[in-house]
């Protein structure tokens, strides 16, 4: 089909890949760590909290970093030191059950991963090359990472029945060098020269910016979309957070299950996305970038609902009935939120600030991230209730989705043309 032509390039798959198998063995070591802290000890909130804050406060802090060496050093240079950064450094865990280490492991190997995002970020429009087709290459990203979440949680629960914790790290380090040789064979991926401009200067009038020689802060405070972008974003993210963060607690104590229905429940998520991601890449006529993002957060609220019914009903069975229907409706939220966030930054962003404007939107949603990751432990379950606190997450979420509907309603949603003269450059591979 030739909507979906784009996809057969061998850049694309090249990197497609890549995340594959690398993401494969980040599943592997967070369950991992999951089980040797939550699953196997006795560890609960403050804990889990500890995970997540380890492997986000680096990124956060070197989002911004990353985000300028994206636009000046070559991105699959780049993406090759994050992986490969990345595995030796979590090879730490392998030698310890100390949760101090195990912590240290994961924010050293966090800080190679901030580099990854923004390379990834800015390198796609240059492989792309048609602003018009980045949705339906962000789709089947999500739809790589949607199936995922489908076989990665089961395959690493599985092999967590079979050898030890320290043991399944060894094949994450594994899935991080295998990466580095996949990239090797992307062209060299240099960002555009300062004087460069992108596609969105196409669309001033969308993007509110009228001189792309702005600071990207600067481009960020004028730009409605990026604005909008943004605060949604964050909010968002401060919202959804505290499923990741309250899940293997919930699921150990109201559900009383273990790692194999953790892995259930994320494979359940990432069937929703990956439908959704299906049919943007299928898809035809006018793009609905602004109109699905809000729809996300929509449905994506429906999980926490489910969670506070889940405190309620009696019986077992339809307990795990109702999170499963939950995390279904859910994951086909996530897929839109994740499609449309990264298509908006790239379409909406100067080509040669992608890269610094990516790292400031990851340091934006990691921030809300953290501030849940500091919040929930102080209110989860000392002041408010788990139930209730996911009814307030369910509120939220509508909120936002309803405000979404109204703003966007400001914006145009026609994707900039990326002139020939713009095209960052893209050398052979060596």
């Amino acid at each position: 089909m030739e909507s979906i032509k784009v996809l057969k390039k061998k850049e694309i798959l090249i990197l497609g890949f890549s995340s594959i198998v690398s993401g494969l063995g980040n599943w592997i070591t967070m369950m991992a760590i999951l089980s040797l802290l939550i699953f196997k000890g006795d560890g609960g909130v403050l804990e889990s909290s500890g995970i997540f804050m380890a492997g986000l406060l680096p990124i956060m802090l070197g989002a911004p970093l990353a985000g300028k060496l994206a636009d000046k050093y070559n991105r699959k240079h780049l993406m090759m030191i994050s992986e490969m950064g990345a595995g030796v450094t979590i090879a730490i865990i392998i030698f310890t059950e100390n949760i101090w280490l195990i912590y240290l492991a994961m924010a050293l190997q966090a800080l190679f991963i901030a580099l990854m995002n923004p390379a990834r970020q800015s390198a796609l429009p240059q492989l792309v090359g048609n602003p018009a087709e980045l949705e339906k290459v962000n789709a089947f990203f999500q739809q790589l990472n949607s199936i995922l979440k489908i076989v990665a949680p089961v395959f690493a629960g599985f092999l967590l029945t079979i050898m030890t914790a320290h043991q399944a790290i060894i094949v994450d380090i594994i899935s991080f060098m295998l990466s580095v040789v996949i990239l090797s064979r992307l062209p060299n991926l240099m960002p555009a020269g300062s004087g460069s401009t992108g596609g969105a200067e196409a669309e001033t009038t969308a993007a509110g910016v009228k001189g792309m020689d702005k600071e990207p802060l600067q481009v960020l405070l004028h730009s409605l979309p990026l604005r909008l972008l943004f605060l949604s974003s964050f909010f968002t993210v401060l919202i959804i957070v505290s499923f990741d963060i309250l899940g293997s607690v919930y699921i150990r104590d109201v559900l009383h299950g273990d790692e194999s229905f953790l892995g259930l429940i994320i494979g359940i998520l990432g069937f929703g996305s990956f439908l959704v991601s299906l049919l943007v890449v299928l898809r035809k006529g006018k793009t609905r970038h602004w109109q699905d993002l809000a729809l996300g957060n929509f449905l994506l609220a429906i999980l926490p609902l489910c969670m506070t019914l889940g405190y309620f009903v009696q019986d077992p069975f339809w307990v795990k009935v109702l999170i499963l229907s939950g995390g279904f409706l859910g994951g086909l939220g996530n897929g839109f939120l994740i499609i449309q966030i990264s298509t908006i930054l790239q379409i909406t962003s100067p080509s040669h600030m992608l890269g610094r404007l990516s790292g400031y939107l990851e340091f934006t949603m990691i921030g809300g991230q953290l501030f849940s990751v500091i919040l929930l432990p102080i209110l989860v379950p000392g002041i408010i209730p788990p139930y209730l606190y996911f009814l307030g997450a369910t509120a939220a979420l509508w909120v936002m989705s309803l405000a979404l509907r109204v703003e966007s309603k400001k914006l145009v949603e026609t994707p900039p043309v990326l002139k020939s003269a713009d095209q960052p450059q893209i050398e052979g591979a060596g």
